[in-house]
């Protein structure tokens, strides 16, 4: 049960570095103070990701749907142009100029008099002829794709001559033709406005969010900087925006700290039996190393101080080799170098700490071990 305690108590000590104080900062606020990352993570660049997006959106196409009856429907209107230009003629045989004004009431605005002019003075063969023409030419047309958008019928309309054989028509006839085919021009592809938005959606749910890195000790804000979204999305990566507990990295170091606790247990039972078997001693051993822990852990998140890995270092250099010297007093020389050795392992890998530090206190441990076992009286202090 000791083993169990001294595991959970050094777990929640040493994952503090993973429950980060809130950062009350939003967008245009001024920082009071000086922000540092206490790891090394990737963040989403959202200002990025959002522009990539756009562009995603702005290159996706329009989604139109196929308007079945729009041929016939423009065949029909050529049909009954033609046919209300034969009753004009029909009405007004020896007036040409009030037969074409018939017309153009009947068809609507956008005959123009001079093609209305053209088709009521036309005979009943010519006018059959220019017929099957302007039927032949819109059907070309009409196998097109027309959109239902003002920008596409000039390109249709600026195709019409060019479909027209050269010198099959008079001029007035040909000009009457390529408007006739104007006016019956229906579209034959409608803008579908749900399927253009999810077609946007999802090129845009298709890109890939930029990630940027963040790198451990860097400075996040200055004092006095003016959050912007960058900064936004950097604390909430590091967590200080919406603190949560990173589990699995404490479910990690619980792992690590079972393990050398075991280890330690093990070594005590097969070569200190003494110490292991005595509760009082074993409960000192895990109090001298809790109070080490929590002496490093001092004047960061309980006392509210940030401190870098290089400061943390250092305290593990004052720290860990004191907490040697005092077991290696109290139970054992060889206790005292084991546990230092493994604490600072333990403490290395749970805070990030550079190998300099590591390599540092064990060495200074070690050193310290052998000094107080050597001491023999008062003058060997």
């Amino acid at each position: 049960m000791l083993g169990v305690g001294l595991t959970l108590a050094l777990t929640l000590l040493l994952s503090t570095h993973f429950l980060p104080d809130r950062v009350k900062l939003d967008l245009g606020d001024v920082s009071p103070e000086e922000i540092s990352a206490q790891r090394t993570v990737e963040y989403v660049d959202s200002l990025e990701t959002q522009r990539k997006r756009a562009e995603a959106a702005d290159r996706t196409s329009n989604r139109y749907d196929e308007v079945t009856f729009a041929a016939s429907d423009a065949l029909g209107a050529l049909s009954t142009l033609f046919s209300q230009a034969q009753a004009a003629r029909q009405e007004y045989p020896y007036n040409p100029l009030q037969a074409s004004r018939q017309l153009q009431r009947a068809s609507g605005p956008h005959l123009t008099r001079g093609t209305a002019l053209t088709l009521v003075q036309n005979t009943p063969a010519e006018a059959e002829r220019l017929q099957r023409a302007a039927k032949d030419l819109l059907t070309q047309v009409m196998d097109q794709g027309i959109r239902d958008q003002p920008d596409d019928r000039p390109r249709v309309y600026r195709e019409i001559p060019q479909l027209i054989p050269p010198d099959r028509f008079a001029p007035p006839q040909r000009a009457a033709l390529e408007e006739a085919v104007r006016v019956c021009i229906r579209p034959n592809r409608q803008l579908n406005l749900t399927r253009s938005q999810e077609a946007r959606e999802e090129e845009m749910a298709n890109v890939v969010p930029v990630r940027g890195q963040i790198h451990k000790g860097e400075t996040i804000l200055r004092k006095g900087d003016r959050i912007n979204q960058t900064h936004l999305d950097k604390l909430t990566a590091l967590g200080l925006r919406s603190p949560d507990v990173d589990l699995g990295r404490m479910l990690s170091i619980g792992a690590l700290i079972a393990l050398l606790v075991g280890f330690v247990t093990f070594y005590l039972r097969e070569h200190q039996p003494t110490v292991h078997s005595d509760f009082r001693r074993m409960s000192l051993l895990a109090l001298v190393v809790c109070l080490t822990v929590l002496g490093m852990k001092i004047g960061t998140t309980t006392l509210g101080i940030r401190l870098d890995s290089v400061i943390i270092g250092y305290l593990g250099l004052l720290w860990i080799p004191a907490a040697a010297m005092m077991l290696s007093v109290l139970l054992s020389a060889h206790t005292g170098g084991l546990v230092a050795t493994l604490l600072a392992i333990g403490t290395g890998l749970s805070l990030d700490l550079e190998l300099r530090y590591v390599a540092a206190t064990i060495a200074s441990s070690l050193v310290g071990v052998y000094v107080v076992a050597h001491i023999r009286d008062r003058n060997g202090l």
